[in-house]
């Protein structure tokens, strides 16, 4: 049975969302994500059950949409800009890769994610310092403190699954279902 691996400390909880819950698999195998300049927006992930079967996860979030004056919303990012074609990717790992190690920076909102795995480590979101989100945090008026949130373990076993909790706009938080040991 996998472990389940969250947040425990009562200021890193996120108050906002709805709780979700992938379960547990082999493997990860696609990851799925999209933001809009200020946080994530979707994430969804595709996993390798025991009988070798791929298994798509739910969408969990929405994907970011720009409105157009003569269109209204436009949703579909290869419909707009450039621009919002880099805040939509997809993460094929290979048959030998796995993720061992998540890093989620995030307060009101998960604003970025890193998945390290055995191989490389895959960066997506909005940095702290890009000119977008910091326009959106002084339009708050508001002083944003963040503490990156990592999951994982020393001995850097596989993670088999992902739960959190994400809301109309925002992942608002993520945790991981770890391997179990193999004694």
């Amino acid at each position: 049975m996998a472990y389940r691996h969250e947040r425990y400390s009562s200021s890193f909880v996120a108050e906002n969302g709805t709780e979700w819950d992938d379960g547990a698999y082999v493997k990860v195998t696609k990851i799925k994500a999209s933001h809009n300049g200020c946080g994530i927006t979707l994430v969804q992930f595709q996993y390798l059950d025991g009988t070798g079967t791929l298994v798509e996860g739910p969408v969990h979030g929405t994907e970011p949409f720009q409105f157009d004056r003569d269109y209204g919303r436009v949703s579909h990012p290869n419909s707009v800009s450039n621009e919002v074609l880099n805040w939509f990717c997809r993460f094929l790992l290979a048959e030998d890769e796995y993720i061992h190690t998540v890093v989620a920076y995030s307060k009101y909102c998960v604003r970025k994610i890193e998945f390290e795995t055995n191989k490389r480590i895959i960066a997506f979101g909005v940095e702290a310092y890009d000119p977008e989100y910091l326009k959106r945090v002084e339009a708050r008026d508001t002083l944003i403190y963040e503490l990156p949130a990592t999951y994982g373990d020393i001995d850097k076993r596989p993670i088999v699954g992902f739960h959190g909790k994400s809301g109309i706009h925002y992942l608002h938080e993520l945790g991981v279902y770890l391997r179990p040991h193999q004694y």
